[in-house]
């Protein structure tokens, strides 16, 4: 399944500094992703007929946010919305979501460099680097986002384990019909 490879850290230390990178990275990806769709939403068409004629307000160019946001339709945006989620919940499902959601959001983030080296010429240059980032953010968030869930599914079968044991042992060895008399 999702955890063939990935191992759970052994100690709560290395179990607490996961989590920690994790929601770190989940915000940093939330804050990027939201930037990032607030640039491409200020891409001026600078090659309307408009613009040409008021020479200084140009109508706004969508078409690299509906490229990146319809790539894997809202996987950008709900990719960081459903790991924040999985944080907050706690729960297997929500992490094996996110993980399913971030693999398509990689898709939608490297579309998102691509629309971001076309309008190149209409964006900030120095800004590039947190489209970049993002696919490097992402990338660390699915291999995280598995290590993270192999400790959660650690930590829920050493509970279910301890719930099946009782003080005298196995509960479904102690009482057994092999240690009553039979007279």
């Amino acid at each position: 399944m999702y955890t063939s490879r990935s191992r759970s850290p052994k100690g709560k230390c290395q179990q607490y500094g996961v989590l920690f990178c994790f929601a770190l990275l989940l915000i940093a990806d939330l804050g990027a992703t939201m930037f990032l769709l607030l640039i491409y939403g200020t891409v001026q068409d600078k090659s309307s007929p408009a613009c040409q004629q008021t020479q200084g307000t140009c109508p706004t160019d969508f078409s690299a946010f509906t490229f990146v946001v319809g790539i894997y339709p809202f996987a950008y945006i709900a990719s960081p919305v459903i790991g924040l989620m999985s944080l907050l919940f706690w729960l297997p499902f929500w992490i094996k979501r996110f993980v399913e959601w971030n693999l398509g959001s990689i898709l939608s983030a490297c579309a998102s460099v691509a629309a971001y080296l076309w309008f190149y010429d209409d964006l900030v240059q120095n800004q590039l680097g947190v489209a970049t980032a993002q696919v490097a953010v992402k990338f660390a968030l699915a291999i995280l986002a598995q290590v993270h869930l192999a400790s959660m599914l650690k930590q829920f079968d050493n509970n279910r384990r301890r719930r099946l044991r009782s003080a005298q042992g196995d509960r479904f060895t102690a009482g057994s019909v092999l240690d009553t008399p039979f007279f």
